[in-house]
């Protein structure tokens, strides 16, 4: 099967009238650095990408699954019994337990839920819920990949996490999901959790077969939190042809998993992604397995009877500690996407002039312009390492207002779209 190399875009050529010149320094400093790396990193990089896409696996390759929805039938699967940390893909059972609860009348789609100092006090990533006041928490779960608004939808059900935690596992034993333990409703890490990609897909199934009227959540791009608007984690949206929905999940012991429902000539698939080194590694995979399962029209065995071996011990820690410390620092959002439309101030040789020039930037705006989330990307594809300083989460009619008021006052302002902003190898990065 051919890898695909990765998600190729360009820049809308629709916002190019609203960039002005760039910072005095940063045209000689950028050129040198792509002359460098055109001449002299890049020749290096592709002989190594084509000895790495011709070997048998990447040093930690993830597993995948892919099912049709319409079937439940196993299309093709690779390491599809091999345990991983869940990560937000955790979410997906926090909702199925959420929506059988309201099927059976305990608790309600409409209800504003109490929020508990327990759940404000959840890590990122979150929608910053304030304990004491109330809030519908589902479409912030999913939409947002909320942890402080999973615990409210576990609280709302079952009083306490713990206990809901007992109906999460409850619900994997009577769903056929063998291989699966689940220690919290939001899956921040935890050394005692466990899922498989065949699991995830089982649960995904479910999901559309017994709730289809709430799948449309799946696929939304934002959520709106009393003023706020919060953008999807789930890049895969806006990069898989004929992509509906469903879910993403990173943490540094997961690595980047992903739950894919895609819908082509009719036919729906599910494709799971778990433990993949990169963003890169896990949307190019998802959407190389997912191309090559429409194109075979190949049948399988129903997944509920599909065996996949189970190896004992714990599983493995995708990305060591060093490795995703960096990785965090890529992102003020501690995720490998970068959610919405985006907006690039420049690239700086250190971070503290990069987060000085997104200050500055943001002060030349009218209070109305001020959106989106003030971020930090590393250079990835230069020679010499820089930072880029962007606004991201943003619409494209924000991005045009605040390019539009940043020509006004002759400052550099560059306009990126969802492809652009996410792919690995755009010139930007």
């Amino acid at each position: 099967m051919r890898r695909n190399r990765g998600i190729s875009g360009r820049p809308d050529r629709r916002l190019s009238g609203f960039c002005a010149a760039p910072p005095a320094f940063a045209p000689n400093v950028l050129k040198s650095a792509m002359r460098t790396f055109k001449f002299m990193v890049m020749p290096l990089l592709l002989a190594g990408w084509v000895l790495l896409a011709g070997t048998a696996s990447f040093a930690s390759k993830p597993s995948y699954i892919v099912v049709d929805a319409g079937d439940g039938a196993v299309l093709g699967a690779y390491e599809a019994g091999r345990q991983w940390y869940p990560a937000s893909l955790a979410k997906l059972m926090t909702v199925y337990v959420f929506l059988n609860a309201a099927a059976e009348g305990d608790v309600s789609l409409d209800d504003t839920l109490d929020i508990s100092k327990a759940a404000a006090a959840q890590p990122a990533r979150k929608a910053y819920l304030q304990a004491g006041k109330t809030i519908k928490a589902m479409l912030a779960a999913i939409v947002h990949s909320a942890n402080d608004a999973a615990v409210v939808l576990a609280e709302a059900v079952a009083g306490s996490e713990a206990d809901f935690v007992a109906l999460m596992n409850e619900a994997a034993k009577s769903l056929g999901m063998t291989a699966t333990r689940f220690t919290n409703a939001s899956g921040l890490p935890d050394p005692d959790a466990r899922i498989t990609a065949r699991d995830t897909a089982l649960l995904a199934l479910k999901l559309i077969e017994r709730f289809p009227g709430h799948l449309a959540m799946f696929s939304q791009r934002s959520v709106k939190i009393g003023k706020r608007r919060l953008a999807t984690g789930n890049g895969l949206l806006d990069v898989v042809k004929g992509a509906t929905g469903m879910k993403t999940g990173f943490t540094c012991w997961s690595g980047y998993n992903a739950v894919l429902t895609t819908r082509r000539e009719g036919r729906t698939l599910i494709t799971v992604i778990l433990g993949a080194p990169s963003r890169a590694v896990r949307n190019g995979r998802a959407i190389g397995v997912t191309n090559a399962t429409f194109k075979s029209h190949a049948g399988g065995e129903p997944i509920a009877d599909y065996v996949a071996l189970t190896p004992e011990g714990k599983p493995d820690r995708v990305l060591a500690d060093g490795k995703c410390n960096r990785l965090l620092n890529a992102s003020g959002s501690g995720v490998g996407y970068l959610p919405g439309w985006g907006v690039l101030f420049g690239a700086y040789p250190k971070q503290n002039q990069a987060w000085a020039r997104i200050r500055k930037m943001v002060r030349l705006l009218k209070p109305s312009e001020r959106r989106g989330q003030r971020t930090i990307v590393p250079s990835s594809r230069r020679a010499l390492r820089m930072y880029n300083a962007l606004l991201v989460g943003l619409r494209r009619k924000d991005v045009l207002a605040i390019c539009t008021r940043l020509k006004e006052k002759k400052e550099f302002c560059q306009g990126l779209p969802p492809k652009w902003l996410n792919n690995p190898r755009a010139v930007w990065r």
